[in-house]
C-alpha cells in the first residue's frame, strides 16, 4: 500500500537526556522500518530535530496533520502502525485537491 503519509521522528540530541535522541529515537527507526516492512506499508519515516516536546520523547507524529505519540519504546510500534492504517485509510477514502 503506497501513501503520502510520513512518519516524523525527533532525533534531536541534547546534553542531556532530556530530548528524543538521548531516550533513543534513532534506535527506532529500524525497528520502524521493519514494521513497515512487515505490514507492507510504503511510507517515507524522516527523522527530524525537534518538536519541542523533549520531555515526553521520543515523538513520532504520522504527517500530514495526524496523531503525536509520546515516550515512544518499541512496544508503541504496533498501535504506531494500527493509527498510520487508519490515517491512510482516511486519506485514500478523501478527494483528491487539484
Amino acid at each position: 500500500m503506497t501513501s503520502k503519509a510520513t512518519l516524523l521522528v525527533c532525533i534531536h540530541q541534547r546534553s542531556s537526556n532530556a530530548s528524543c535522541g538521548g531516550r533513543g529515537s534513532e534506535q527506532l527507526l529500524p525497528q520502524l522500518n521493519l514494521a513497515l516492512d512487515k505490514a507492507k506499508l510504503k511510507v517515507r519515516i524522516e527523522p527530524i530535530h525537534c518538536f519541542g516536546r523533549c520531555q515526553q520523547g521520543p515523538i513520532v507524529r504520522i504527517a500530514p496533520g495526524g496523531a503525536f505519540f509520546s515516550e515512544v519504546t518499541p512496544e508503541s510500534i504496533p498501535q504506531i502502525i494500527t493509527e498510520l492504517r487508519q490515517a491512510i485509510a482516511a486519506a485514500s477514502s478523501q478527494p483528491e485537491r487539484s
